[in-house]
């Protein structure tokens, strides 16, 4: 199963949901992102890849790709961020309609067919299988589901861009990522009762790293030199510093 991740330029959006859905989803999917700007191969934008450093993710290696039709052509399922990116690629690659969607589309309609138990009948329950029951449940679902969102770029913007943008997309893979493990595999929170990661209400506990001690991850104020208790942003998401 391969997922391909498109946004403008292959640097923040596109890049930041690639490493995220490796990180979860690596062992059983192959991902790759590409940007649909043709630009000279660039590394991942500085804010997120400290945002990856801290969550444990090495995505120093990362330069931007181009985005071509003969991606489309290998991906099993293709997540973009605007609906002008939507049209864009389609007009390019039309045969992907099928299988291209927003990623808060494909997020909310995961996360429907988590719910109304419809991947319980992709049996054998694999990830191809459970892949394949959510884009065919894709056209009864919508009409049922809130209109999904753009994910705007946060390149140049505020550091309140960035993280409003860091925390869609985080938020958007977790639900994919859970919809797409069996339910029988131990890696799947959802299987594991004792599992506090994403409750809202639970307390999440930064590390102490040397490297992070002294900038935010945005470089804009100080992430404490010692373990210290993340209160001021929602914790559902894993490990995830204010900014």
């Amino acid at each position: 199963m391969h997922v391909l991740f498109v946004c403008r330029g292959n640097i923040c959006r596109s890049a930041l949901s690639e490493y995220l859905f490796r990180d979860s989803c690596g062992q059983f999917a192959s991902v790759s992102s590409a940007g649909l700007l043709h630009l000279a191969p660039s590394p991942m934008d500085p804010h997120y890849l400290r945002l990856l450093t801290y969550r444990g993710i090495d995505a120093s290696a990362h330069r931007s790709t181009p985005f071509a039709p003969d991606m489309a052509n290998q991906a099993d399922v293709i997540l973009v961020f605007t609906d002008s990116q939507l049209g864009k690629l389609l007009e390019w690659s039309p045969s992907a309609a099928h299988k291209t969607f927003l990623l808060d589309d494909f997020a909310n309609l995961a996360d429907a067919c988590v719910r109304d138990g419809d991947l319980e009948s992709a049996i054998p329950s694999t990830p191809e299988n459970r892949l394949a029951t959510i884009i065919a449940n894709a056209p009864f679902k919508r009409p049922t589901l809130p209109r999904p969102q753009d994910i705007p770029d946060p390149f140049g913007h505020s550091a309140d861009s960035y993280r409003t943008c860091a925390e869609h997309i985080i938020r958007a893979v977790d639900v994919i990522a859970q919809a797409l493990t069996p339910s029988d595999d131990p890696s799947n929170s959802l299987t594991r009762s004792d599992d506090s990661r994403h409750s809202a209400s639970s307390e999440q506990t930064i590390p102490h790293s040397d490297s992070l001690a002294a900038t935010n991850l945005l470089g804009m104020t100080s992430i404490p030199p010692k373990t210290t208790t993340a209160s001021t942003v929602d914790t559902p998401f894993g490990a995830f510093p204010s900014f």
